[in-house]
């Protein structure tokens, strides 16, 4: 699709959407596409758009639902007998799955620019830790999504409605005890600074519009 044009779409609860698309089948995990920062153009939307917190989730669940996506496509590859070929090299890896952690190690990631290598490692970064003292740094995906042997989850049809449910519940829990600042695993629901906290408000609240919360469409 080519950026400025519009493009209009049906809009379904995740909860609904995932009793119409099997998600355990690759035909169509390979078409489930997230909307992010980066690639909003190509949907038609102006900056604008995204500012207003309508259209992308919040930081938590962009990185929940893109390595929920990632988990998924192994697994079928795995049921399938295949030997997944890796599609992004180490350093990124490394960086998607490490960055926060006090054993993450920076290195250069070819083709990814310097703003969103910083927000990788610092808002949009996975693990919360207090340094190379802390025995017990938070994780994201190992406290909102299933372990990668626990394969059995491939077939569970509500696992990701369930999972942004979960990390937006805790969310709008959170922080309002945050409002005069926060610790970086809370502000990852938000990348943007204390200056935007009307913007970050309705960040945080998007994801509520991508959950099930048990209605029916």
């Amino acid at each position: 699709m080519l950026a400025g044009v519009r493009s209009f779409a049906d809009l379904y609860h995740v909860k609904c959407f995932e009793k119409i698309a099997d998600l355990s089948r690759v035909e169509f995990l390979d078409r489930l596409q997230i909307l992010t920062r980066s690639n909003y153009r190509f949907r038609g939307l102006s900056a604008k758009n995204v500012i207003s917190g309508n259209y992308l989730l919040d930081g938590g669940a962009e990185r929940l639902l893109l390595n929920w996506k990632a988990q998924r496509g192994r697994w079928i590859d795995k049921n399938a007998g295949e030997q997944p070929e890796p599609d992004i090299s180490t350093a990124f890896s490394n960086l998607l799955r490490n960055s926060g952690s006090s054993s993450f190690t920076y290195e250069k990631v070819e083709g990814l620019g310097m703003h969103e290598y910083m927000l990788l490692t610092t808002m949009l970064a996975p693990f919360e830790s207090d340094g190379p003292q802390d025995t017990d740094e938070w994780n994201l995906f190992t406290e909102y999504l299933p372990g990668d042997e626990d394969e059995d989850q491939l077939h569970e049809q509500h696992s990701l409605s369930s999972t942004l449910a979960r990390w937006n519940n805790d969310v709008v829990r959170v922080i309002p005890k945050y409002s005069d600042g926060s610790p970086s695993w809370v502000w990852f629901a938000c990348p943007y600074n204390f200056e935007q906290v009307h913007q970050m408000l309705a960040l945080c609240t998007t994801a509520a519009r991508y959950m099930g919360r048990g209605e029916s469409d």
